[in-house]
């Protein structure tokens, strides 16, 4: 920090997960001369969170934590503060993000600028008081992925010293009890990994859901810990389109090794002709809303 390197931003990530395991200085440091700043801090939070012990132990912590508040702002508004587990927060703002992104749309259909904030905060309302949506259409299944290994999966827990899964991406991680609990009332993605690259995917349900995404968001869970604008410098998280890196008009195979994620004004800048996915200019967040497919 004193030579430049590091913000105080960086240097703080840095240090409080140092604090609890100070073997990971070395690797987030190098961390921080190549990765934004929200990849450190995730970084930081994975091992600050190992260092209180295993998931299930993680995880009953959290479950003691959870809460709900509200108060008074100076605008004399509602304002409020929640704190779930991962699974059930995810639960949470996937219904809010669906629903807010549907709000964005009809309001750009009107004519009408409306702001990512201001749609969730409909969206909120919407779904909580008047259990539907705006539309007046029942409330959609609201989906909830749980990335987990196999062998985890059989086992019950995650094997000490493996590289096995059992999160939320883009949440965290959750016991393999509760996945297998939330397997009741699922349907089931198998996936077959070497590596990180996903090689086969089957889907088991009523419905048939494109397996090319089960994929990629397998890959980027593996690789990243959620699926993230590939755009340099762009570490967005929802907003996302799959996009192909040969354009599918020019015959771009709809393929993992041909799609890659990106935000939607990202998406748009490579759509218009202004650079490619890594060298787009970052610019307004888009709207809310979960990955989907161009």
């Amino acid at each position: 920090m004193r030579a430049g390197a590091l913000s105080l931003v960086q240097t703080t990530a840095v240090a409080q997960a140092a604090a609890v395991a100070p073997n990971a200085e070395a690797e987030l440091i190098r961390a921080a001369g190549s990765e934004t700043v929200r990849a450190l801090k995730n970084q930081a939070r994975k091992f600050v969170l190992d260092s209180q012990g295993t998931i299930e132990e993680r995880y009953e912590r959290q479950r003691r934590l959870r809460a709900l508040t509200h108060w008074i702002d100076d605008e004399g508004m509602v304002a409020g503060r929640f704190r779930l587990t991962p699974d059930e927060g995810s639960a949470i703002v996937q219904s809010i993000r669906r629903e807010a992104d549907r709000l964005f749309r009809h309001a750009h259909r009107e004519g009408r600028r409306e702001s990512s904030e201001a749609c969730a905060a409909d969206a909120l309302v919407g779904l909580v008081v008047n259990g539907q949506t705006g539309s007046g259409k029942a409330k959609k299944t609201t989906e909830v992925v749980v990335v987990v290994s196999h062998a985890a999966l059989r086992r019950g827990f995650i094997g000490p010293g493996t590289d096995e899964l059992c999160e939320v991406p883009g949440f965290g991680a959750v016991p393999v009890s509760r996945a297998r609990e939330m397997l009741a009332d699922s349907f089931l993605k198998g996936v077959v990994v070497d590596g990180v690259r996903p090689t086969h995917v089957k889907h088991f349900g009523r419905h048939r859901p494109a397996e090319i995404d089960t994929a990629l968001m397998v890959e980027a869970v593996i690789k990243r810990g959620a699926v993230v604008c590939v755009a340099e410098g762009c570490d967005r998280t929802v907003g996302l389109e799959w996009d192909h890196r040969r354009p599918f008009a020019q015959g771009g195979p709809t393929s993992a090794e041909n799609l890659q994620a990106l935000c939607r004004f990202h998406h748009s800048q490579k759509s218009a002709g202004r650079g490619s996915s890594s060298q787009v200019a970052t610019g307004e967040r888009g709207p809310p809303g979960a990955e989907r497919n161009s």
